[in-house]
């Protein structure tokens, strides 16, 4: 089965985006096609400043464009309220950011089992240990994040990813703040339990070997978004 056979989750129609610094308007990128389908892994690189993490969070409803459409599930979001659209976001994403964003105050279990015990989530504990068993830090259920290496931070934060089974996970430099080995550990980690859960994957990255690992690469680039395979 091809990309093109599976079912479209999110879908961009010639966005566009500006920002304005001062006085002065910039344009990110213009006229952005771009389809994300169940079961996808898409990269997205470009150098710095070229839009990359507004491109992500256009495409996950966070930001809207400046012109263009974007359409979730084959609705166009600029139809929906933001009260509606946040509990798709919930429901249905995930985010992974290379600074973690842990709850400081919180052990390894409770950053996990605190979203599905405010959604009222049956055996909330149970499901949190048995991600904590996933990722390999059963261990260190009862630690908080400043007693966690930034490899077991990052793959606590993917633990939390998964919670509640999204259909896509955006993932903003995921690796950016770990060494080489502690990439590629958590890297593996992170597309290993894409595949087992037929999550969808959008990553930003500079990282070409994490960027290679994707069925489709593309490269944000003078303005515009370029299919590299």
């Amino acid at each position: 089965m091809t990309v093109k056979d599976k079912q479209c989750l999110i879908k961009t129609h010639d966005i566009s985006k500006n920002i304005f610094n001062y006085s002065e308007e910039i344009k990110l990128f213009k006229n952005i096609n771009f389809e994300i389908y169940d079961g996808d892994t898409i990269s997205i690189e470009g150098s710095s400043g070229a839009g990359k993490t507004t491109l992500l969070k256009i495409i996950s409803g966070i930001e809207k464009p400046t012109d263009g459409d974007v359409f979730i599930f084959g609705q166009n979001i600029s139809t929906i309220n933001e009260k509606k659209l946040s509990t798709i976001r919930r429901k249905f994403f995930s985010f992974i950011f290379q600074d973690f964003l842990l709850i400081p105050t919180l052990n390894a279990i409770e950053n996990l089992y605190v979203p599905l015990f405010i959604n009222n989530i049956n055996n909330y504990k149970k499901q949190a240990f048995k991600a904590l068993e996933q990722v390999g830090l059963s261990h260190r259920s009862h630690h908080y994040p400043k007693q966690l290496s930034g490899g077991e931070q990052q793959r606590l934060s993917i633990a939390r990813s998964f919670m509640n089974q999204p259909k896509i996970i955006f993932a903003d430099e995921p690796t950016g703040n770990l060494d080489k080995k502690n990439s590629e550990n958590i890297t593996r980690l992170l597309f290993d339990m894409c595949e087992t859960y037929n999550t969808s994957l959008v990553i930003v990255t500079h990282d070409k070997s994490l960027s290679s690992l994707c069925k489709r690469q593309f490269l944000l680039d003078q303005f515009t978004l370029k299919l590299r395979f």
